[in-house]
């Protein structure tokens, strides 16, 4: 049976999502309704792929910002240190991908775009950290920013108001500026080896 436009069946959904969380069934209820709610926003776009791979995406790393605030609160131990890595929980290898630096040819397309779109494009779609930290310190530098600036915990949850607003709090300009950026260049982190391995991203 589908939900209202969901373009895969709900059942297939639901077990992409018990996947996605290592079999844990409430947070795979929470993780399929923010695909529905990504859906309904119109974050899909079908020219990138499959609704079904990019809902491996969402599901992914709604998951993994789960494991990440139940660590910071405590009283649990975070899913993803206690996972075995080699168990195929694609939440668990997703966050090791994310752990892991860019290759070197992604590194060298990275250093093609200006400090700028490094900066907001890499905080924008939460790979920041996989950027070495020489990389990271010499963007910040070329735009008077200090070295240690990273994204707020939980950036990639904020709304897109919010984000905008911190980033043009720290690299200044207007807010339209940063909104196009993240926009009209999103091609680039498509672009990447990285993200072109996440197949719908």
């Amino acid at each position: 049976m589908f939900d209202l436009n969901l373009p895969i069946p709900a059942q297939q959904l639901e077990r992409l999502a018990l996947a996605a969380s290592g079999g844990d069934h409430v947070l795979a209820r929470e993780a399929a309704q923010q695909v529905r709610v990504q859906l309904w926003r119109g974050l899909f776009d079908p020219a990138r792929g499959s609704f079904a791979a990019w809902s491996r995406t969402v599901l992914a790393r709604f998951c993994l910002d789960d494991w990440k605030r139940r660590r910071r609160v405590g009283g649990h131990e975070s899913a993803l240190l206690a996972a075995d890595p080699s168990d195929g929980t694609k939440a668990v290898e997703f966050a090791l991908d994310l752990a892991d630096p860019f290759g070197p040819d992604d590194v060298a397309a990275i250093r093609r775009w200006s400090p700028r779109q490094r900066v907001v494009l890499l905080w924008w779609f939460g790979l920041w950290g996989k950027l070495p930290a020489e990389e990271r310190r010499s963007a910040l530098a070329r735009l008077g920013v200090p070295a240690d600036a990273a994204p707020p915990p939980d950036f990639e949850g904020w709304s897109a108001a919010d984000r905008i607003t911190h980033l043009v709090g720290l690299l200044g300009g207007r807010r339209n500026d940063i909104a196009q950026t993240c926009c009209r260049d999103r091609g680039k982190v498509a672009a990447l080896a990285f993200t072109r391995q996440l197949r719908g991203w």
